[in-house]
């Protein structure tokens, strides 16, 4: 494996393509109006990550204004009665579902693609639903784990209350085993 760092990129159609580079200390994450660096550790927890969508309220307006506008089309139509007037109601249908389905599929797909949003404690981490988006959430949270993992190695300048407080955390957040945590925590014990 060579020495430079893990790179993932994203298109973005309404920006400029988003670059996700795994460093071995921390994640840099650039976009056109974004960006920085990021320590592993200053990653929120799975539980914290959301998922969105941004285009919901845009299609939802898209479909109302093209079912106003057939509707307002269809109104100066003179009625006909009959095989012909079912089979001219039937295409303007067809042809109004057709504008929804092809308007929704560019503004959720194409302009505003569905995403997780990944807290952290400077930015938030976007990610989009594309093909890569598995590998990248993994990626971070493998690399967010063994980042607290090595956190638990003791710290000489610390109290034992303070490793004691950093142990309790890094269990928490599911870096330490109950195994683990009584082995640290057996260490403070023996040293103090």
């Amino acid at each position: 494996m060579s020495g430079g760092p893990l790179v993932f990129r994203q298109a973005s159609h309404v920006q400029r393509p988003i670059t996700f580079a795994f460093e071995a200390d921390r994640l840099d994450y650039q976009g056109k109006d974004f960006g920085g660096s990021i320590r592993y550790e200053d990653i929120a927890p799975p539980i914290n990550y959301s998922e969105d969508n941004p285009a919901a309220w845009k299609v939802e307006v898209f479909a109302g204004f093209v079912c106003l506008l057939a509707a307002g089309t269809m109104r100066g139509m003179e009625p006909a009665y009959g095989p012909s007037g079912f089979v001219r109601v039937a295409l303007a249908l067809a042809l109004v579902a057709g504008v929804i389905f092809a308007g929704k599929w560019v503004l959720r797909k194409v302009l505003f693609p569905r995403r997780t949003r990944i807290p952290t404690s400077s930015i938030e981490i976007v990610v989009n639903h594309e093909k890569n988006r598995d590998a990248i959430i993994a990626e971070i949270e493998r690399r967010r784990m063994k980042s607290l993992r090595a956190m638990a190695k003791p710290d000489p300048l610390s109290t034992p209350e303070q490793e004691r407080a950093k142990l309790a955390w890094l269990r928490a957040q599911n870096a330490l085993d109950d195994a683990e945590l009584q082995y640290f925590l057996d260490r403070i014990r023996s040293a103090a």
